[in-house]
């Protein structure tokens, strides 16, 4: 559920007339030279592994231009794996950009092709009908626009073979922090988000907002899942699903941790995101078993605290950080002192009732003070947030609680077994609108909400 949540906020703003005029430039969009497979691809570290940053790309006056090819291969263990490869081998790049900036990003879908599942409701962006292969791009959390050619996923759809270019443009007073992008084709998206194909959004600047975070070394940290080899039944000390950091898997039954390095006696800057389709996170740094203070600097993409017209950033102090599917947070940690034998993050134990998930207490990583510096690398080319601290913008949302709301509107949210009498049967969600009446999504539909 978590990789379609942002997707009912983004349709609603979407009118017809709207997506008419802007999927008139379908048809350029994919006269684009394709983007070629790239060998290697989906390339997975072995349990155990120490944690790197995914490999990065910086916007260069005011655009950042990238290639990817959408790819696919099968694991040791059966597992259908995906992720977006760039012509020079690198594979789920973080991508930086800033306010204001254009993010040019053309993909080809270089996975196998596959029968016609349905077609997509008209005016469509892109290819008229959808496959078991079909994919597109969401950027999560970005305040660009849900049109064709930027954030559109309701009706943008990219079969094998096809290559499709986005535009989007950031907003001026885009707030600045950790944002991701994943496949999103209602009815797949699972399948894509749980075989790895996703990465990281970096809106630059987060140090003029809260300065405490100017000049620290930084480490991305993308927590996604995947299914559970060797066919155990989740339950108790089982989990629904496997969890993997920066794709280094923490698997059942050994629960390998993934390593990551500090530098003894520093302050970090983790940028976590819950890249994941399914398993809720309850994130804490553990010194010798005894939870850590952590100073959260962003939630969701908005520095903490940034709202109240002072431009600036709060600090908020957390003990743990309970992390729904596709939730982000950002957070300072300190480094283990030399007296800490075991330090580690680990994912508290979620009770999701008696017919949710599994998601088990687990160590994700321990966490290795150093004194030498032979791990400089692990950041790779986004090592540390600039120093440099500027003057703060205007903040999108600032200002929101005082504002008078135009409209009030009460939702719902409601899911009802499909069988009645088999409690086993898939179950359909809703979220409806006060006074209306249930209905299962259909892409198809108009807007349940347009304001």
């Amino acid at each position: 559920m978590g990789t379609h949540s942002s997707v009912f906020t983004r349709s609603a703003f979407v009118s017809v007339c709207g997506a008419i005029l802007v999927c008139a430039g379908a048809t350029q969009a994919f006269a684009q030279k394709p983007v070629r497979p790239v060998a290697n691809a989906c390339v997975r570290p072995a349990a155990g592994s120490v944690v790197r940053n995914p490999p990065s790309l910086f916007s260069q006056n005011g655009a950042l231009d990238v290639n990817f090819s959408y790819q696919t291969t099968t694991d040791a263990d059966g597992r259908t794996l995906f992720c977006f490869m760039t012509p020079a081998g690198q594979e789920n790049p973080t991508l930086h950009v800033r306010p204001g900036d254009h993010l040019r990003l053309k993909v080809t879908n270089n996975t196998p092709a596959s029968a016609v599942s349905m077609t997509v409701p008209s005016p469509n962006c892109g290819a008229s009908v959808m496959t078991a292969s079909s994919m597109n791009v969401h950027y999560h959390g970005t305040n660009t626009s849900p049109t064709c050619g930027q954030d559109e996923v309701i009706r943008t759809t990219v079969n094998s073979g096809e290559t499709f270019q986005y535009d989007l443009k950031f907003p001026m007073d885009e707030p600045p922090g950790l944002y991701w992008y994943h496949p999103h084709v209602h009815g797949i998206a699972e399948a894509a988000v749980q075989g790895g194909a996703s990465g990281a959004i970096i809106v630059e600047g987060l140090q003029h907002i809260q300065p405490a975070v100017a000049g620290l070394r930084q480490r991305v940290l993308m927590i996604r899942d995947q299914t559970v080899a060797g066919g155990f039944a989740a339950g108790g000390d089982v989990p629904s699903w496997d969890l993997t950091v920066n794709q280094v898997p923490v698997a059942y039954p050994a629960l390998t941790p993934a390593v990551i390095h500090m530098r003894a006696g520093e302050k970090q800057l983790w940028r976590v995101s819950n890249s994941t389709a399914d398993s809720i996170l309850d994130l804490q740094v553990q010194f010798d078993g005894v939870p850590q203070n952590l100073q959260v600097v962003g939630l969701d993409g908005v520095p903490t605290g940034s709202q109240e017209g002072t431009r600036r950033g709060q600090i908020v102090h957390a003990k743990h950080l309970r992390m729904p599917t596709a939730g982000r947070v950002e957070f300072i940690v300190p480094a283990p002192p030399a007296d800490v034998r075991n330090a580690s993050l680990v994912t508290l134990g979620i009770d999701t009732g008696p017919l949710g998930d599994s998601d088990p207490q687990r160590t994700i990583a321990t966490i290795e003070a150093l004194v030498s510096d032979n791990h400089k690398d692990e950041g790779g080319d986004d090592d540390a947030v600039s120093p440099v601290v500027g003057a703060p913008w205007k903040q999108r949302f600032e200002g929101l609680r005082a504002s008078a709301p135009a409209v009030k509107r009460k939702l719902y949210f409601s899911e009802v077994v499909s069988d009645p009498n088999d409690p086993l049967s898939p179950t359909n969600f809703f979220i409806t609108v006060d006074g209306a009446t249930p209905v299962v999504f259909d892409p198809a539909n108009p807007p349940a909400i347009v304001t």
